[in-house]
């Protein structure tokens, strides 16, 4: 169920915004709500609210969604267009890690699933099935945002 609602801005204008359940956080357990805002009168708040519902009934939403993107998926994503500024080589090196030592693991994880502590017991099976040092520091050199 929608909840829709009003707001004035700073200038008087009457703006109307909803809210839609989507369910519980299976990490923290808190409610989650998708909330849209800025429609100009009830009635375009009521339709939106009732697309989103309907949406995400039938699974749509949640594909257009980020935080519903498996880690497999998020990566490629990144190295296409957070690694656009090196080079080639570099890519080449960061694919073959994450086709490596991220895919086979948790590349099923969605990204608002995969925790801090899930993020941690990768690292460290990592370390303990690493030979060499080097093999552990090359695997995390795809986790770092830098250039």
């Amino acid at each position: 169920m929608a909840t829709i609602k009003s707001y004035t801005l700073k200038d008087g204008t009457e703006k109307w915004e909803f809210f839609v359940s989507k369910g519980r956080s299976k990490a923290t357990g808190m409610p989650i709500s998708i909330h849209k805002r800025g429609f100009a009168n009830k009635t375009a708040a009521v339709n939106a609210a009732a697309i989103v519902q309907g949406q995400l009934k039938s699974g749509e939403y949640l594909e257009k969604n980020p935080e519903k993107l498996r880690l497999g998926d998020f990566m490629d994503y990144w190295i296409e267009n957070y690694k656009n500024k090196v080079s080639e080589g570099t890519r080449i090196v960061h694919r073959d890690n994450i086709r490596m030592y991220i895919n086979p693991y948790i590349a099923n994880y969605k990204l608002e699933e995969y925790t801090r502590a899930e993020h941690q017991k990768h690292i460290n099976m990592l370390a303990t099935k690493k030979e060499r040092e080097d093999d552990l520091k090359f695997a995390l050199e795809s986790y770092r945002n830098g250039d």
